[in-house]
């Protein structure tokens, strides 16, 4: 795994009762005294991928998002675990892990054959669904571009408001992928509309190239400061 691709995470979710009643907040939570989230809340970057696995079923995948950040969880500040509907189970969940793009799939019947051990835990050889390749499936170029756009909603539960953010992550691959598909778009329109010789082509495709790179370049440079900010900005507006 590159430094540009994101992590991937398996989280067991019991019988998902209680994913199914959180995921329209964009939270999950967990004990953060547990050694794979203490892993977990150490090296979890935002565009990393949480893959969230029933119980009991040969490891059964059910549900995929995006991670955006945590927040430690405190009285009054926090929705509480009535309103996430963390009620089936008693559990001493004090961290809460906000996510996007959360998707069910069930349906797909991918079992990865997970054993109990550290939750969550990082994806390895062991684990029987190759992640990488869903995650390019699910989640195309274009769908988490258009998810980078801040987003935030307002709650009310029992007259106290919490706001809940829905903000993406930039990873440099996926900005370098959409910015060289946009020019692509740009330099096929172009040669639809124009007939131009053989060697003005080769000195356009020369510039477009020179323009690319410089692009990517950019791209490159910035991200690390977007992501920052934009990390910045999740803490700073769970605490509000």
């Amino acid at each position: 795994m590159t430094s540009n691709q994101p992590r991937n995470y398996l989280f067991r979710v019991g019988d998902a009762s209680h994913l199914w009643s959180s995921c329209v907040y964009n939270i999950w939570g967990i004990n953060s005294s547990s050694s794979g989230s203490k892993f977990f809340l150490k090296n979890a970057k935002p565009g990393d991928c949480l893959w969230f696995v029933q119980g009991n079923s040969g490891g059964l995948i059910v549900a995929v998002a995006i991670y955006e950040h945590y927040t430690k969880r405190v009285n009054g500040e926090c929705m509480p675990f009535e309103q996430l509907g963390w009620t089936n189970i008693p559990g001493s969940w004090d961290t809460d892990i906000h996510f996007k793009n959360f998707k069910k799939i069930e349906h797909m019947g991918l079992l990865s054959q997970i054993k109990a051990s550290a939750n969550p835990r990082v994806y390895n050889q062991n684990c029987l669904v190759n992640l990488p390749e869903m995650y390019s499936q699910l989640y195309p170029i274009e769908e988490l571009v258009q998810s980078m756009d801040v987003n935030v909603r307002e709650e009310v539960f029992e007259g106290t408001s919490y706001l809940i953010t829905t903000n993406g992550a930039i990873q440099d691959d996926q900005i370098k992928k959409f910015a060289f598909a946009l020019i692509k778009s740009s330099i096929n329109n172009a040669d639809e509309d124009d007939a131009e010789t053989e060697d003005e082509d080769e000195d356009e495709d020369e510039d477009e190239k020179v323009a690319l790179e410089k692009i990517l370049e950019t791209c490159s440079k910035i991200n690390g400061e977007i992501t920052q900010l934009i990390s910045s900005l999740n803490t700073r507006l769970a605490k509000l």
